[in-house]
């Protein structure tokens, strides 16, 4: 696939499209394109592992990577890409200071019984409160 396949086909938003063209190791892509999937990729997690093996990744794509994806999936990018040493040590870094600036345990959503449900003629609809 060209690289204006690959850009035009990223600018029209389709997840699952997009996740088909990272998983294809034939799909050409520019380094802007590239930087546009990245721009999205930290709430979609179909992409994590498809960037992860992705062919041709510049040390800094896999700085953002590092930023995101699963620590276990940089150990993969690490081991596939053949990072040297001390880019190595850079990228786990990143995902270590992303791990200890995520407050663990603090709730994300609120339970169940947290919320309060309001009725309406048509539909209910639930409320954080």
């Amino acid at each position: 696939m060209s690289e204006a396949v690959s850009d035009a086909l990223v600018r029209t938003g389709d997840i699952a499209a997009v996740a088909a063209l990272l998983g294809n190791p034939n799909a050409q892509m520019r380094e802007d394109t590239l930087d546009l999937i990245l721009d999205g990729a930290p709430s979609v997690e179909s992409w994590h592992e498809p960037l992860v093996m992705r062919a041709n990744i510049s040390a800094r794509a896999m700085k953002r990577i590092a930023g995101f994806v699963a620590a276990n999936l940089v150990d993969r990018m690490i081991a596939r890409h053949n990072v040297p040493e001390n880019i190595a040590r850079d990228l786990l870094l990143t995902v270590r200071q992303r791990i200890e600036s995520e407050k663990v345990g603090a709730p994300r959503w609120k339970p169940a019984s947290k919320r309060r449900v309001r009725s309406s003629p048509t539909a209910a609809s639930v409320t954080n409160g």
